[in-house]
């Protein structure tokens, strides 16, 4: 009686082991197939680089292009262009795309305010002629380039102790011959007094009666510029808690 149970329980588990190895191959099959068929793996226009590096640049409105090209069979229209960042101008020279073709992209990118290691991106959107891809393609351009400012801040951050009382200077120091200035400075915290002492240093000094921390009160000093390509810095203010 073991014996035959034994044998049906096999001749189950067999079954149920070649129902299961069977379905996931159909599953496969079918996702594999699905997956050659899917228009998202289309491959239409593609960058020739996908980054345009500007290298090291000032702060200003500098321009470049770039080329796509139609690596389908088919002919595809750019539909529209999407930008991360309105400090950037794409335009697309040509709309229709052949097979094989090139599409010039300008783009004009506006730096002003940044400083460093600077990025943005854009996105081409494109349409295929074809009934048989249908919907919405992108190929995505990544902009990027070494800012240099105009000026430095010197230090470019504030560091205080809590309950030492303390005053700091900051310095504005032109890159190049142009004069700039500070023409007014203010704080957002009652628990530091800046003034000016000339037209490009200012004195910073820590209140410590004042200080009540505020997780959501990032203390700072705003400087008002006469930099047209940068009018504005902000310089964070950090506070210790005790005594070092």
């Amino acid at each position: 009686m073991c014996g035959l149970i034994e044998r049906r329980l096999l001749k189950k588990t067999i079954f149920l082991v070649f129902a299961l190895v069977f379905g996931i191959s159909s599953i496969g099959l079918l996702l594999f197939s699905l997956r050659g068929s899917s228009p998202s793996r289309f491959v239409g226009l593609e960058p020739i680089t996908p980054i345009l590096d500007f290298g090291d640049v000032e702060q200003a409105h500098i321009s470049g292009s770039l080329d796509v090209v139609n690596r389908s069979q088919k002919r595809v229209k750019i539909v529209a262009i999407g930008k991360s960042c309105r400090c950037t101008e794409v335009v697309a020279l040509k709309k229709v795309v052949s097979p094989g073709e090139k599409a010039t992209i300008t783009c004009q990118w506006n730096t002003e305010g940044m400083r460093g290691q600077a990025k943005s991106d854009f996105t081409v959107f494109y349409s295929i002629d074809s009934d048989s891809e249908p919907g919405m393609y992108s190929c995505t351009i990544q902009v990027q380039g070494n800012v240099i400012p105009q000026y430095d801040i010197i230090p470019d951050r504030l560091e205080f102790i809590e309950g030492k009382a303390e005053t700091k200077t900051i310095r504005l120091v032109p890159r190049k011959k142009d004069q700039i200035i500070v023409k007014l400075v203010n704080c957002n915290s009652p628990a530091f007094f800046v003034e000016k002492n000339s037209d490009q240093t200012i004195r910073v000094t820590f209140v410590s009666d004042e200080w009540v921390f505020d997780q959501f009160l990032k203390p700072k000093v705003i400087l008002d510029t006469s930099c047209l390509s940068e009018e504005y810095f902000i310089l964070p203010i950090y506070v210790k808690a005790g005594y070092d």
